[in-house]
């Protein structure tokens, strides 16, 4: 059953179809000279598919903006994950030109990347942003915070020199829960007396009565009992869930295929994102049936086992 809960779980989104929509979206903004809202958009396609392509693209709208560190942090980055990219020589010839102009006032690039991504970032006194930040500062030694509600606080000295950039990385500790006070038995004094002077005196003549208890037969808790039909029962209802979520998926870029006109190669990506949707659809939906059969046949044994 554990192998079937990983094949129904481990469902992966097809963002790419998406991250190209907002690789496109970006552009069409850059090109406008709306540099702030490609920058966001940019961004959006990264967290889809984090390509290359989009760190060259938020080195130009950052550089559009003057602010040389982060472009030069965003060009940087595209060299190292395309270090065999066509434009190669082009790329280095414009970070050297931007560290040069970055050196020429006393600057370098500082990068605070912490963990949860929406951690408050503040870097001497003043907030930054959250998550990730990049940007330019004097040399020296900067103080840097970083918190979270319901995280430690972590707070650091970095040094910049103009030797290179600067990347510090964060990683929040969850707080513990403050342990619950335990109430304290009050104390008996070693000579008081343990019967009260009024208490009355049993009858020492009188025998003792004896209870007689009867044995009670153990029940098993239902989830003890019921494990495995439970969990077999559980991979139905998540198969039967996954196939309602893949036909879903599937009817979306059918009636998205259907409705316009798209260029070759989105409407490609639709197709086969409706085939592959509906063919999980069909996988999803038999593992819960065979699922579901199990579950009962599971019960009907379990049962049997607890009469005897």
């Amino acid at each position: 059953m554990t192998w079937l809960l990983m094949l129904l779980l481990a469902v992966s989104p097809d963002d790419d179809l998406r991250s190209k929509d907002a690789f496109r979206r970006a552009q069409t903004l850059y090109t406008q000279g709306r540099f702030l809202d490609a920058i966001r958009t940019f961004e959006e396609s990264r967290r889809l598919n984090p390509r290359p392509a989009v760190q060259y693209n938020l080195g130009r709208c950052y550089e559009e903006l003057n602010e040389t560190g982060r472009a030069l942090y965003h060009y940087r980055e595209y060299v190292r994950t395309a270090p065999t990219a066509a434009d190669r020589a082009a790329v280095d010839t414009k970070i050297a030109a931007l560290a040069k102009k970055l050196a020429a006032k006393k600057l370098q690039v500082l990068v605070v990347s912490a963990v949860p991504e929406d951690a408050s970032v503040s870097i001497d006194g003043q907030r930054m942003g959250n998550g990730q930040v990049e940007l330019e500062v004097t040399l020296g030694a900067h103080d840097v915070q970083v918190g979270l509600s319901g995280f430690e606080t972590q707070n650091r000295t970095v040094t910049v020199t103009a030797d290179a950039q600067v990347i510090t990385e964060f990683e929040l500790l969850k707080l513990k829960p403050p342990a619950t006070p335990i109430a304290e038995a009050p104390m008996v004094p070693a000579d008081a007396p343990k019967t009260p002077a009024d208490a009355p005196v049993k009858d020492k003549s009188e025998p003792a009565k004896v209870s007689i208890v009867q044995p009670v037969k153990e029940e098993k808790p239902f989830l003890v009992k019921h494990g495995p039909s439970t969990v077999a029962a559980a991979v139905a209802i998540v198969g039967t869930g996954v196939g309602i979520g893949f036909g879903v998926s599937s009817s979306a870029a059918t009636a998205e295929l259907r409705g316009d006109v798209h260029a070759r190669e989105y409407a490609d990506g639709l197709v086969k994102k409706a085939t592959d949707s509906a063919t999980g659809a069909n996988v999803a939906y038999a593992v819960a049936g065979a699922a579901l059969i199990t579950a009962v046949v599971l019960f009907f044994v379990e049962s049997g086992d607890g009469s005897k």
